[in-house]
């Protein structure tokens, strides 16, 4: 599949396997590699060290400045006056990596060095006056069939599951709280004041941008796959089983309910059409595939001779 949307000028695009991002000039990875295991570190030797635990964790930066995340930071005891010797191994070409160690018995972790190659770093003294760490258990996107942007951040569908991207750091999700997760795959994702959501049911979300996301339910059956649209009006709109669904703020209004019944559709394709100052919403669907019980064909039985 290819799916994307354009995010503060830049595109932002999976295929089935890669997330890409495109900036006008250039193609590149959306996300940056996550760490997910920490190095190798001892407490030995001579340093300035208090007594106490220490956290310590790698990141990685590209070569256009975005920094990645990391899984949960190593925990170490140092005894006093000690120091930590962590082995950093070489980061893949065109990064660099990102050495952060805490502050004793601390959850904050600090920037203690940048290296561009591997080697071996000793910590005597913890600096907490620089860079602070903030990508710990976020990750970069992973490949979803639908992507649609939604103020300052990505709704990547994949499955059933959403994930959302940071706000305005479009190369991280936080695969602990920035997701969500319905009882079927999610078949269409529409950004109109809220951001609208089909997979057994249809759903408004609100707060996506904040850890306290706002969900209710707007209609009680799903969209027909591929038939979401935005309206020139920053209104969505999408087919139903009883007909055409049209976003009214953070609600959802059924236009032509009691006179129209839509066939059933298992998919389909929609359009809009602007004539005259009159705008269509055109929509073909696609019924459920299958043997017809109620099929009916020619067939002849008789008896074959040879002569």
């Amino acid at each position: 599949w290819f799916a994307g949307d354009v995010l503060n000028e830049w595109l932002y695009f999976c295929t089935a396997n890669e997330c890409l991002e495109y900036d006008g000039a250039e193609v590149r990875p959306w996300g940056v590699p996550t760490f997910t295991n920490q190095p190798g570190v001892t407490a030995s030797g001579t340093g300035g060290l208090v007594a106490g635990y220490y956290q310590v964790a790698l990141t990685l930066t590209d070569a256009w400045g975005r920094e990645g995340g990391t899984d949960k930071p190593l925990v170490i005891y140092a005894e006093q006056n000690a120091a930590l010797v962590i082995n950093v191994p070489a980061p893949p070409a065109g990064y660099t990596v990102n050495l952060y160690v805490s502050s004793v018995n601390g959850s904050e972790l600090y920037l203690q060095n940048v290296l561009s190659a591997a080697g071996t770093v000793e910590v005597g003294i913890v600096r907490d006056d620089v860079q602070r760490c903030n990508t710990v258990l976020l990750r970069e996107p992973a490949p979803g069939h639908q992507v649609v942007a939604h103020n300052s951040v990505l709704a990547v569908a994949s499955g059933p599951v959403i994930q959302m991207t940071r706000p305005m750091q479009p190369h991280l999700v936080d695969r602990v709280r920035g997701f969500l997760q319905y009882p079927a795959d999610v078949n269409a994702v529409v950004s109109a004041w809220a951001l609208f959501v089909s997979a057994d049911k249809c759903y408004a979300l609100t707060n996506v941008e904040t850890d306290g996301i706002s969900q209710r339910v707007v209609l009680e059956y799903p969209a027909v796959s591929g038939t979401a649209v935005l309206l020139p009006d920053g209104r969505g709109a999408w087919m139903t089983q009883y007909g055409q669904a049209i976003t009214n703020g953070d609600n959802v209004e059924l236009v032509n309910r009691e006179a129209f019944a839509p066939a059933r559709a298992e998919s389909g394709a929609a359009g809009v059409l602007d004539s005259n100052g009159n705008q269509l919403v055109v929509t073909t669907l696609k019924g459920p595939g299958g043997a017809n019980s109620l099929a009916a064909a020619d067939f002849f039985i008789g008896e074959i001779v040879d002569q």
